[in-house]
């Protein structure tokens, strides 16, 4: 079963929209563990997701300088 990042909204239609953790942007992630309001348990989540991702520090910074 997949990680949620936060819990599922519903619309006045009755549409699900599902937050998981995979689904999120890099920068959504990299933004929740620098807040410091964000839970731990939220933070270890996002930790284990940027690790499957292979997350380097470095590729992100050398994407900004290009741009």
């Amino acid at each position: 079963m997949p990680i949620k990042y936060k819990k599922s909204s519903t619309d006045n239609k009755g549409k699900t929209t599902n937050y998981y953790m995979h689904t999120m942007p890099l920068k959504e992630l990299l933004s929740a563990m620098d807040n410091d309001n964000t839970p731990n348990k939220t933070k270890h989540k996002v930790r284990n997701e940027l690790t499957r991702r292979s997350y380097v520090p470095s590729q992100i910074c050398s994407e900004s300088a290009t741009k």
